[in-house]
């Protein structure tokens, strides 16, 4: 299992990081990844 850092993300993300480091202890990049996906694709939706 690999641990990632998501620090260094646009001011945007700044709710996710802090969701990030509420729900895991040690995020993996599997873990972050997914949810990631998730965020970007909320994004997405409130651009159109």
């Amino acid at each position: 299992m690999r641990s990632l850092k998501v620090e260094g993300l646009p001011e945007e993300f700044n709710s996710f990081v802090i969701m990030i480091y509420s729900r895991f202890e040690s995020p993996t990049v599997e873990d972050v990844e997914a949810l990631l996906l998730l965020q970007e694709a909320q994004f997405e939706k409130f651009k159109q």
